[in-house]
């Protein structure tokens, strides 16, 4: 990636490459087809770099259906967990229990622990991902 951020939409949602980080800003509701695209260059990114600090900006989400939970878990599943580090910010509560309860499912399904945090504040969330980078 080069060192200045560049930007790249998938329908209204928009990933931010950073210097260190990719930030992505998830607006309402994904397609299906937004959903996989964002995880598919999430994908391309982690196997360009070889580890991923991911920001997900959650304060304009939507609240997702079992098939988006569904998909997203196997994403998870299959991820080289010990590369990625995860902090979301910005989501209502409704999405915070769902967050909350789809990263127990992928720690239990995993033998890795994944690095995923929740925070209220997009500092707060940059702070913790700054500490843990040197862990990956």
């Amino acid at each position: 990636m080069s060192s200045s951020p560049s930007l790249v939409r998938v329908g209204r949602h928009v990933l931010h490459y950073e210097e260190t980080l990719l930030r992505v800003q998830w607006v309402g509701v994904p397609t299906y087809a937004e959903q996989d695209e964002v995880y598919e260059r999430i994908s391309e990114y982690l196997h360009a770099q070889g580890k991923i600090l991911l920001l997900f900006d959650l304060r304009e989400a939507g609240p997702v259906d079992r098939k988006h939970r569904a998909a997203a878990a196997e994403w998870w599943r299959k991820a080289p967990l010990q590369s990625i580090a995860l902090a979301h910010f910005g989501m209502i509560p409704v999405v915070r229990v769902l967050l909350s309860l789809m990263n127990r499912a992928v720690g239990l399904l995993s033998p890795t622990q994944p690095r995923i945090e929740l925070f209220a504040t997009e500092s707060e969330a940059r702070a913790w991902l700054d500490r843990v980078k040197g862990e990956l």
